[in-house]
């Protein structure tokens, strides 16, 4: 499939525009940067636990089929209003049906904490609805700044916090091709394009009839759109592709988590995708981890007991138990 893992690149001309950098106190605190091994890092968000960070299991992988990252080389970030909080990872949960295929399926990750997180970072819950596709989503994440003339800037390391919107066309299994006996797991993945708003770059247009030139300010409303109850100026391109460093960021429907970055490649005709390569630029599709199809799994993970506080609840059971009894035990011997 010749695909590209991902990060944030929006369709304006300038790259550092800060209207598209993610302050602290916007409703994103909770949104993290993972350090990795090698100097890579992704991009995860804080579950409803506060001691549970969801991710992409691509993060962790390394050339080997099968693994079980280490947790000591893994760092949480917090970027806060008070400066950056950083976290240990205690435990990582990766899907059991991950294998780093081809067609990235079963592309989901938990990390657990050592210890709670600060109580200023928002914790958010799962999108558990099945109508994504049409809708549109925001993406916060940490990946490379870019354009989506020019795609992402290869060398950027200065870790800011990016949002974009774009809309879920599809989901993938509408873009399987039998004549390739392309094997997908259906209702897994979510798919949508980097819109240029023009024809020419409109890959799911172009490929599969799926039309749509990208979403502005007039699309996601002015209190219920994009970045929920903050205004977006009319006719202001919001327009975003992933880059690299995106890796498990959360794309949000109505402040819930409803897709993780997973993976993106060009477009299969010639000339839709506006550059020559895999760079995130206008004219590449890309594919979300559909956090809906996995809910048991989170909720498996992120609603276990925890250990020390079951301990601390049983011993504490077993105490006010003994008090009731003898203060049972005194009124009858009373009598």
């Amino acid at each position: 499939m010749n695909e590209q893992y991902i990060a944030l690149s929006l369709s304006l001309n300038n790259s550092s525009d800060r209207d598209y950098i993610v302050q602290t106190g916007m409703g994103y605190d909770g949104v993290v940067l993972l350090e990795l091994p090698n100097n890579k890092t992704c991009t995860g968000s804080l579950l409803w636990s506060g001691k549970h960070i969801l991710t992409a299991a691509n993060c962790f992988q390394d050339n080997s089929s099968l693994f079980q990252p280490d947790p000591t080389t893994v760092t949480v970030i917090f970027q806060l209003k008070i400066g950056k909080a950083r976290f240990e990872a205690k435990e990582i949960f990766i899907h059991p049906q991950w294998n780093n295929s081809a067609n990235n399926d079963n592309d989901i990750a938990i990390i657990e904490l050592k210890d709670v997180a600060p109580t200023t970072a928002e914790r958010y819950s799962i999108y558990r609805r099945s109508d994504e596709v049409g809708q549109i989503f925001t993406r916060v994440g940490y990946g490379v700044k870019g354009t989506g003339v020019e795609g992402e800037i290869s060398g950027d390391r200065t870790h800011q916090k990016r949002f974009g919107g774009n809309r879920y066309d599809a989901l993938r299994e509408a873009l399987a091709q039998p004549q390739l006996n392309t094997r997908i797991e259906s209702g897994k993945q979510l798919v949508y394009d980097f819109d240029s708003r023009l024809r020419r770059n409109d890959a799911l247009g172009k490929e599969y009839s799926l039309y749509d030139l990208g979403i502005m300010g007039y699309d996601t409303g002015t209190s219920a759109g994009l970045l929920g109850d903050l205004s977006l100026e009319t006719g202001r391109i919001y327009e975003a592709g992933s880059t690299s460093g995106d890796e498990g960021s959360p794309a949000f429907i109505d402040g819930q988590i409803a897709g993780i970055a997973s993976s993106g490649r060009r477009s299969t005709l010639p000339e839709v995708d506006i550059t020559p390569n895999k760079d995130s630029s206008f004219g590449e599709i890309f594919f979300d981890t559909r956090v809906s199809a996995y809910a048991d799994f989170i909720d498996e993970k992120v609603n276990q007991p925890n250990e020390d506080v079951f301990l601390l609840q049983t011993g504490l059971g077993l105490v006010l138990l003994g008090l009731m009894v003898g203060a049972i035990a005194t009124r009858i011997f009373r009598k």
